[in-house]
């Protein structure tokens, strides 16, 4: 049981690559089936072209049956694939889901602790800025100190944007997924 059930695996996986050979093989093997229905007739009494054309007659419908049956192989198979594809994105975005979902809130928390400190220094600088006018070297060191918070709030706001993400098409047969791109690439 287990040989026949192996064979019939590699028999599927040949026609499911090659379509057209099993399109053929039926397509010859009613021709076969048909000449030798027609030699036995042959051999039995005269035929007419009536008996020719009754003999003949479904070749035509066995062909476009072979061409329908290699189209919807082809499309069984892309259909396989596109849904394996699907199957194996979902899989991973899952795995980054899972894996980095619990940074999130800690990540939250550091923003908000981190944002708090430098709002105040800001207000700070500014109230230091109106005390120290005429005097250009502590309005230089302020204005740097100011420059420095800004490139920290840069910082936080980029790593909050990197927690986004993007939907992207991943084939026609699937329409949009969830990339695993962050936002913070696509900027």
């Amino acid at each position: 049981m287990r040989i026949i059930h192996r064979f019939y695996q590699i028999v599927n996986s040949f026609f499911s690559r090659y379509p057209a050979v099993l399109s053929g093989l039926v397509m010859y093997a009613y021709l076969v089936v048909s000449i030798m229905h027609f030699y036995v007739k042959t051999k039995a009494f005269p035929l007419g072209f009536y008996d020719i054309f009754t003999i003949f007659s479904a070749l035509p419908f066995m062909w476009f049956l072979s061409v329908a049956l290699v189209k919807i192989i082809q499309v069984r198979t892309k259909l396989y694939e596109s849904e394996q594809q699907r199957i194996l994105i979902e899989k991973n975005w899952k795995y980054t889901k899972h894996n980095f979902g619990p940074c999130r809130k800690p990540s939250a928390a550091l923003q908000h602790h981190i944002n708090n400190p430098l709002a105040v220094i800001v207000l700070s600088m500014e109230a230091a800025r109106k005390a120290a006018i005429g005097n250009n070297a502590v309005i230089f060191q302020l204005s740097s100190a100011e420059q420095s918070v800004d490139r920290i709030q840069a910082a936080l706001s980029g790593f909050s944007k990197a927690q986004q993400y993007k939907t992207e098409s991943i084939g026609s047969y699937c329409g949009k997924m969830v990339s695993l791109k962050a936002m913070a690439q696509v900027q």
